[in-house]
């Protein structure tokens, strides 16, 4: 019989259990049943978290692999734990390739420093950091807006960082446009000021 069974009046009806109650093996054998219940219980339930952490976890790398967004968590020594597909594809390596190394490690020599520097710079800091880069792919000029957010404990201390980067050249081109469009108007208005004062004494 176990524990559950012999709580109940049905088991203490039983002659094995009138004959051995108060028996010192007998209290052991109610112990040790008890602490078994008990056990498959704590397990039960370890497997169902186990289960919802698992299915957390596929949840979230398949948000994070769906964004365009070049997403990757860092340790508080700057080491890669964890990347987003297109991080990894940015990088043309693999994700196991990337997690371990740091940014001095993956970027060019003339980039990867200083993204190690601004990492160390927010972990130090402990305040998020927000700016645009310019990079260099294949001869052409590459801007990202970068965001650096330092990851604390429960207890408040900075254990990462989480690290976003968004390709904005597009729109840096769209802004230059712009700029040179609102240069070409200022400067067709000048010209036009300018024939006007010449004109009028002319005219005259």
């Amino acid at each position: 019989w176990s524990a559950d069974v012999c709580s109940s009046d049905l088991c203490r009806d039983c002659p094995v259990y009138r004959e051995q109650k108060g028996d010192e093996i007998q209290d052991l054998a109610e112990t040790f049943d008890v602490m078994a219940v008990s056990l498959k219980t704590h397990l039960d339930e370890l497997r169902r978290t186990e289960r919802v952490l698992t299915r957390q976890e596929r949840l979230l790398r398949t948000i994070l692999d769906a964004t365009p967004d070049l997403v990757c968590l860092l340790d508080e020594n700057s080491r890669y734990l964890a990347v987003n597909r297109a991080f990894a594809a940015f990088l043309g390596q693999s994700s196991e390739a990337i997690v371990g190394t740091t940014d001095r490690e993956v970027y060019p020599d003339d980039e990867g420093p200083a993204m190690h520097e601004e990492n160390s710079r927010v972990l130090s800091a402990g305040r998020p950091s927000d700016r645009e880069v310019s990079l260099r792919r294949g001869g052409t000029p590459l801007w990202l807006h970068v965001v650096r957010a330092p990851v604390t404990d429960a207890s408040g201390r900075i254990i990462g960082l989480l690290r976003t980067a968004r390709d904005v050249t597009q729109l840096k081109q769209f802004q230059e446009q712009l700029i040179q469009a609102q240069k070409m108007e200022s400067l067709g208005k000048l010209a036009g000021g300018v024939a006007h004062e010449i004109n009028t004494p002319l005219g005259v």
